[in-house]
């Protein structure tokens, strides 16, 4: 049947990838949905804990708890785009059901594994601009550190994305 079509194959998996993201929206709006509790919880208890001094004090982290939040708030759509891609691809190029199980899982845990070092970053920053700095000092740093993991992870997953679809497309040829 794609033979026989005179479009192209990307747009016969672009289709399939599309149809496997509406399946796993609900997914996605529930983990939104927890993520957003989780953020409205950490802001009740941070402001009735510590009080609104550390918003004076850290005036200069405003920048850094925006780009945490857009990360945090965003990255699970650029994920749903990208292991569905993952999953698209390992059930097109791969003969059996149960190789395409084994590929889409093995390479979406490399993916989690690869995100987790990757948010150790700022951890791990932060924990050396702390002993050193303070304020000012030690916001511009880190804020310049997770706009770098930010786009980072954007272009990773949208480079992977791309790179799975073409490959599923080429399985169809």
């Amino acid at each position: 049947l794609v033979r026989m079509s005179p479009l192209p194959p990307q747009r016969f998996v672009e289709a399939i990838h599309q149809l496997a993201q509406t399946q796993t929206w609900r997914v996605l709006l529930i983990m939104q949905g927890m993520r957003f509790a989780l953020v409205a919880v950490a802001f009740t208890v941070g402001i009735m804990v510590v009080g609104m001094v550390v918003i004076f004090t850290f005036g200069a982290g405003a920048l850094w708890i925006v780009i945490l939040l857009a990360l945090m708030l965003w990255e699970p759509i650029w994920r749903l785009q990208m292991m569905t891609a993952i999953g698209v691809m390992a059930s097109l190029r791969s003969p059996t059901g149960g190789a395409a199980w084994g590929t889409a899982l093995g390479m979406m845990l490399g993916v989690w594994v690869v995100q987790g070092l990757v948010a150790l970053i700022p951890i791990f920053t932060a924990r050396m601009f702390i002993v050193g700095s303070s304020g000012f000092l030690f916001v511009v740093p880190l804020t310049i550190i997770l706009a770098v993991m930010t786009w980072g992870i954007r272009s990773g997953q949208h480079w992977l994305r791309n790179f799975c679809l073409q490959l599923a497309a080429d399985s169809l040829i």
